[in-house]
């Protein structure tokens, strides 16, 4: 197991571009050969360049208005470095758990919490590796891969109990809060807005508190799933920026943005094995039905007549269950 090294950053402020968190990388882990992996890519929120057999993260200033927010000491810039740093945090709170698929490990952190570097894992991109399989194996390949996945959901809920959780922790954007749904269904007027549909969305309110919120990965796509090139076998799960306490349906919910609805159906049904309670499809489907309806309510708030109407029409999409 690797060991976390934690460094006293030389620069105060966070770093404005990848080429200054590079330099201070390198002026702090001598023990680094300098040979780039590949030219550093850099996102709206965090930069990444990989040296030698490590990943670099560090906080990335995007746009004027982020800039200013990272330059002030408010409670707004330490919510944004604590938003960026929770993968590293998460990572290593379950660094001495065993999975059935390699995550990477911490192998330094920076005491600013501005950049940190983790373990790069072996294996190709889920789908450029499959693309190369031979097609009369890819099927089943595709069955193992999600069997794996099921199984990985159920390990990393069991990593890190609720008592040791973070509020930080908890993913802010998706829903698990029945109260916050029923509220808006009490709203005067709804069930004549929503119309026909208005008793499934009171049954879905109520079925978010079916479920307790679990620890997940929150970005399960393709790319952030490593295989073995010459197997096909899944081997490794990695990029834990979006990892977060959420419902189990919600995670499975999102898969069903990069994978088809019968590989998601495998997922749950390898997920729902390890756990005293299964997670039907319909358990799904309401999830989603209840995001729609604090989707609509933030519409009409906002007075915004098309996203109200885009709401209602997914919300009928949906029926019947």
């Amino acid at each position: 197991m690797l060991k976390p090294i934690f460094l006293q950053s030389g620069i105060k402020s966070a770093p404005f571009s990848t080429e200054q968190m590079l330099a201070e990388i390198h002026s702090t882990r001598l023990d680094l050969s300098g040979r780039q992996a590949y030219k550093p890519q850099s996102g709206l929120s965090s930069h990444t360049v990989i040296i030698d057999d490590e990943v670099f993260k560090g906080l990335a200033l995007k746009g004027g208005s982020l800039r200013k927010i990272l330059l002030e000491n408010s409670p707004k810039r330490a919510e944004k470095i604590s938003e960026f740093i929770i993968e590293a945090q998460i990572l290593l709170a379950v660094e001495s758990r065993d999975f059935s698929l390699n995550i990477p490990q911490v192998t330094t952190m920076d005491r600013g919490h501005k950049w940190f570097g983790i373990s790069l894992l072996d294996g190709k991109e889920m789908r450029r590796a499959f693309n190369d399989l031979p097609m009369e194996i890819r099927g089943p390949k595709y069955n193992d891969a999600a069997n794996a996945f099921g199984l990985f959901m159920a390990e990393l809920q069991e990593s890190i109990p609720w008592s040791q959780t973070r509020q930080a922790w908890v993913a802010k954007n998706s829903l698990h809060d029945s109260v916050k749904v029923k509220n808006v269904l009490d709203r005067p007027g709804m069930r004549q807005i929503i119309g026909p549909a208005f008793d499934t969305c009171c049954e879905a309110a109520d079925n978010l508190d079916k479920f307790k919120l679990i620890l997940t990965h929150g970005d399960l796509q393709p790319s952030n799933v490593m295989v073995d090139k010459i197997t096909g076998d899944v081997t490794g799960i990695i990029d834990f920026g979006y990892s977060r306490f959420r419902l189990p349906q919600a995670e499975l919910s999102k898969l069903r943005k990069a994978y088809s609805s019968d590989f998601v159906d495998r997922v749950r049904l390898a997920y729902s094995g390890k756990q005293d309670q299964e997670i039907e499809t319909r358990d799904i489907a309401l999830w989603d039905i209840a995001d729609q309806v604090m989707r609509l309510s933030k519409s009409m708030d906002a007075h915004n007549s098309h996203a109200v109407n885009h709401a209602l029409e997914n919300i009928n999409k949906l029926m019947p269950l």
